[in-house]
């Protein structure tokens, strides 16, 4: 299930174990009455905490907190699979990657080629997403590719935390984010 985080001026609230069963017991309350109060007054009542939905109300609330500019931050399950591909030449095309991958059956979302990251000179690696699905699976046993023996090995992301453009706040990403801007020298609500 994703998960909300409702977020006050300072970020994320962590809350005690002893308080999170009992804040349970309240949204179990609230998701009881929720019919009888309006969206806005239920989302303004909900306490300030990470809470899971099922899929329905979370796209519903979600829709809301957008509509009414409030600061949050969604936690998405990973839709995608994230596959690099060795063995072609660093000279080869993106282009005629994705028409292969296509050929092969393969629905590439991207194809991107790797950099060096000090001097931004192009690697022989090649790195495709492709959205999660029952025959997604498959690209790991592609073998050839341009009329080139390859291998196909997932993703490892750069070590280390990440952090988001928008807010600034550690081990998010600016894709999911809807708080307000934060600058990174000063703190006030701009762009740095």
């Amino acid at each position: 299930m994703p998960i909300i985080h409702f977020c006050s001026g300072c970020g994320p609230i962590r809350i005690r174990e002893d308080v999170r069963q009992s804040l349970r017991r309240c949204t179990d309350k609230i998701n009881m009455i929720k019919d009888k109060i309006t969206e806005i007054e239920f989302v303004q009542n909900l306490y300030k905490n990470p809470i899971d939905l099922s899929g329905g109300d979370h796209e519903n609330i979600k829709k809301l907190l957008f509509i009414k500019k409030a600061n949050h931050y969604v936690v998405e399950e990973s839709k995608i699979i994230k596959a690099v591909i060795k063995g072609l030449p660093a000279s080869t095309d993106v282009t005629d990657i994705e028409s292969e991958l296509k050929a092969k059956g393969v629905d590439a979302e991207k194809v991107a080629q790797l950099r060096r990251f000090s001097t931004k000179a192009p690697l022989p690696l090649f790195m495709i997403e492709i959205k999660r699905s029952d025959g997604a699976e498959k690209i790991y046993d592609l073998k050839n590719l341009n009329y080139l023996t390859v291998e196909v090995v997932s993703y490892r992301k750069k070590p280390g935390t990440s952090q988001c453009f928008n807010c600034n706040y550690f081990n998010r990403t600016t894709k999911n984010c809807r708080m307000a801007p934060r600058c990174l020298k000063c703190g006030q609500n701009h762009r740095t």
